[in-house]
């Protein structure tokens, strides 16, 4: 899952760096605020933890279906049409990132006035 927000000039999107799963446990990581830079027009604003999305990690999803493939081509000739089953591997990695991202997305923190980061 990648971690990213919107740019308030160029709405170009920003990566946002951390390994957190869970939106509580990015806030404990970076705070109830964080700054970003745009890599495009090179603006730094300062963002709430609430306005950071996360997407799935296309990079693990194309790692996936090709280990998916090659094992599937390799046992092939060893295990036959049973070996067909590990092309399942992309389906199960895709599934995984989508919790990931739908359980950071859904859950919003609670900020209040006097709380500080």
């Amino acid at each position: 899952m990648k971690l990213f927000t919107k740019c308030k000039y160029c709405k170009e999107d920003i990566d946002v760096k951390s390994s957190a799963r869970t939106r509580p446990e990015f806030r404990s990581e970076v705070g109830l605020t964080t700054k970003v830079i745009c890599t495009k027009c090179n603006q730094t604003t300062e963002r709430h933890v609430n306005e950071i999305r996360a997407r799935v990690n296309t990079d693990i999803v194309v790692y996936g279906a090709l280990t998916g493939i090659a094992l599937t081509g390799i046992l092939f000739f060893f295990l036959g049409a049973i070996a067909v089953v590990t092309f399942l591997i992309p389906l199960l990695v895709y599934q995984s990132q989508m919790s990931n991202v739908n359980s950071f997305n859904s859950y919003l923190v609670r900020s209040y006035p006097d709380q500080k980061k």
